[in-house]
């Protein structure tokens, strides 16, 4: 495309939004002298529609969310089988040996020290 071509385009393009523009804000005046019109109620007529409205009764349903529940029952029945599996999986004699690795040094220190079992390591 020239230069001409882009200028054409362009002031089409800007005459086409000025008339819809104009199109939209006469839409709007419309509309808002709608709205500015008076209408006259017959009397009474508020009165019988509020008495109306007020002997209508709706009973509301009563909703219980199940969902809700549900779902917190999934997350607990996960967890409770998440620990069964980990507990049956759990290997016992790597605690065992931990344990057994101490009791063993506090052995040795005792030795080495010579402490009887009367008396008792860090006590005065």
């Amino acid at each position: 495309m020239n230069n001409n071509q882009k200028e054409n385009n362009y002031l089409i393009n800007k005459t086409e939004s000025r008339s819809t523009q104009a199109n939209l804000e006469m839409q709007a005046d419309k509309i808002l002298a709608s709205l500015d019109i008076d209408v006259e109620i017959p009397d009474g007529l508020v009165e019988k529609v509020i008495k109306k409205k007020d002997s209508v009764f709706v009973k509301k349903p009563i909703k219980y969310d199940f969902s809700k529940y549900l779902q917190i029952a999934v997350v607990f029945a996960a967890a409770i089988c998440i620990g069964i599996v980990m507990g049956k999986n759990a290997d016992i004699n790597s605690f065992n040996k931990k344990q057994n690795k101490e009791k063993q040094a506090l052995i040795e220190l005792k030795e080495k020290l010579h402490l009887s079992d009367l008396s008792s390591f860090g006590r005065l």
